[in-house]
């Protein structure tokens, strides 16, 4: 093979190595396949975070029980005493797993009992207040959700011995009730619900009341999810924060932390008749009523303290000022107690409301979740019944228990009959019932996510044959040069080679002679 073409295959290997490196590059290494909420094993198996150090080795190589120590992770049950670790899902299930049946213990198992419901973002937890005649786990959770919900407001109903959740990343309501050690989920809302940090429930009528931030409208729904209506909007309310409810009085309380337009104000349970009961706030957040001594309870998220009022506004005081470079985020009130959680600091404390002292004890802290909402239970007004109590009030969709009497309404889907008490379907009305969980969900959206997704999966394919083409065509460009290079210096060789054996003299003029006009031919 002549040195020349030998050049040129020698530049053609160079082009698709050079290629091949510049686009794959030196070494392939296994990407971390899995997704939120998931812990990515040695061998590059995926399992769920909450199996991490729970004692049992989930990992083939045994990765998820590294760097554990010997208590139980904050997503498993730890046994009393004994320190044994098994799953929440295992806890008043009605069989004991633990050997000192601590999982079955009345404190944890009876809704009777004075306990906590905090949001987690990801998790429900329920917390177990310190009590003489209980030293087993002040904590367990009841329900886990991490790659699908973001909750920073929960609820309680008594009527229905169910927790209720907002989820603003699922833009869903549900409700979870313990069924024989089962924790159920129904959904009420399933689209439309944006930011939800206020939540509360009426316990005499059922109805769930949620204060959406981003939406500024405080709404209502009843406990069987068919019906759902804006009680309060614009402009009596810009950012509804914290929600409370007084079905004895027939009244509802929530706050507003617009800047200048902050202020707690009260409605009938129907958002009609409001009026403003303080405005020297700074962000009044979370509110929590005291049904026993007739108080309402508030936090400022900016000033650091947790006021008091009486429900008509009178009589302010502070019970509690909490240090800097805190976020007094969710309160509850229960026997004297007020709950509160940090966001910041993932703690929740609690404040004797009879003493006033600036003193907090912690009842729980974990450096995994953050705390957000809170509810106690018992809750207020649990034995409370008023004219929504029997039978909805007569109404076929929302009763209200106003100070004047009951007021039946319609979802904004329907109309009134003449008689006052049903909702008949307004065929003139474009909204349909699609916003609620009794319907099928629309896929209009889902359609055109995904073409939109079709559509930027095909611009980044176009994009990429590009940058290949631009390095394939620069590589092959650059080979080129180097093969006319390589052929100009092969000839250059030839013609030295033919100078050096024959002679300058003869080599030109053989050049400059054509075999025609040389003598003898």
């Amino acid at each position: 093979m002549d040195r020349w073409r030998w050049n040129g295959f020698r530049c053609v290997v160079l082009l698709v190595i050079g290629a091949a490196t510049s686009l794959y590059g030196q070494e392939s290494y296994p990407a971390n396949r899995c997704v939120r909420g998931e812990h990515q094993c040695f061998d590059g198996t995926c399992v769920p975070k909450s199996w991490l150090c729970d004692k049992v080795k989930d990992c083939a190589d045994g990765s998820d029980e590294y760097a554990c120590d010997n208590s139980c992770s904050s997503l498993t049950f730890s046994c009393f005493q004994d320190g044994e670790c098994i799953s929440p899902l295992l806890v008043c299930n009605g069989t004991a797993e633990c050997p000192n049946h601590s999982d079955e213990h009345e404190a944890l198992c009876n809704e009777e009992q004075p306990h906590l419901y905090v949001a987690m973002g990801p998790r429900i937890a329920k917390v177990v207040p310190h009590r003489e005649d209980y030293e087993g786990p002040s904590m367990v959770t009841v329900f886990d959700n991490e790659m699908n919900m973001d909750a920073a407001s929960v609820g309680y109903s008594w009527k229905e011995r169910a927790v209720v959740v907002a989820d603003s990343k699922m833009e869903t309501l549900f409700t979870l009730k313990n069924v024989k050690g089962r924790w159920v989920k129904k959904e009420l809302i399933n689209q439309d619900l944006k930011t939800v940090y206020g939540l509360a429930v009426d316990q005499a009528s059922g109805n769930i009341y949620v204060a959406d931030t981003e939406r500024g409208v405080i709404e209502v729904v009843n406990s069987a999810g068919t019906a759902r209506l804006v009680v309060v909007e614009h402009p009596v309310v810009e950012k509804p924060r914290g929600v409370a409810v007084d079905p004895s009085s027939g009244h509802l309380y929530f706050s507003d932390w617009e800047y200048n337009h902050q202020k707690i104000a009260r409605c009938h349970l129907d958002g009609t008749n409001c009026v403003t009961l303080c405005t020297k706030l700074v962000a009044p957040s979370s509110i929590a009523l005291d049904s026993k001594n007739g108080h309402l309870y508030y936090s400022d998220i900016n000033d650091h303290k947790i006021g008091r009022m009486n429900l008509d506004g009178s009589a302010h005081t502070t019970v509690y000022t909490a240090p800097d470079k805190t976020q007094i985020f969710g309160v509850s009130v229960a026997a004297d107690r007020c709950y509160w959680t940090d966001g910041l600091r993932s703690v929740l404390h609690t404040v004797d409301t009879a003493t006033q002292k600036n003193e907090d004890q912690l009842v729980w802290d974990t450096k995994y979740f953050a705390f957000y909402g809170i509810v106690a239970v018992p809750p207020p007004f649990k034995d409370v019944e008023n004219s929504c109590s029997r039978n909805n009030g007569g109404c076929s969709h929302l009763c209200f228990a106003n100070p004047t009497g009951a007021v039946c309404k319609c979802p904004e889907w329907m109309y009134m009959d003449n008689n006052g008490k049903t909702c008949v379907d307004d065929p003139h009305f474009t909204k349909v019932q699609e916003t609620l969980a009794t319907k099928e969900p629309s896929t209009e959206g889902f359609w055109s996510a995904w073409l939109i997704g079709a559509a930027v999966l095909m611009v980044a394919v176009a994009l990429l044959l590009l940058v290949i083409a631009v390095i394939f065509f620069t590589r092959l460009r650059a080979a080129n040069r180097v093969c006319v290079e390589a052929d100009n210096y092969t000839i250059k060789d030839k013609n030295a080679l033919g100078a050096y054996g024959n002679g300058k003299g003869k080599t030109v003029q053989a050049a400059n002679t054509s075999p025609r006009s040389r003598p003898g031919f």
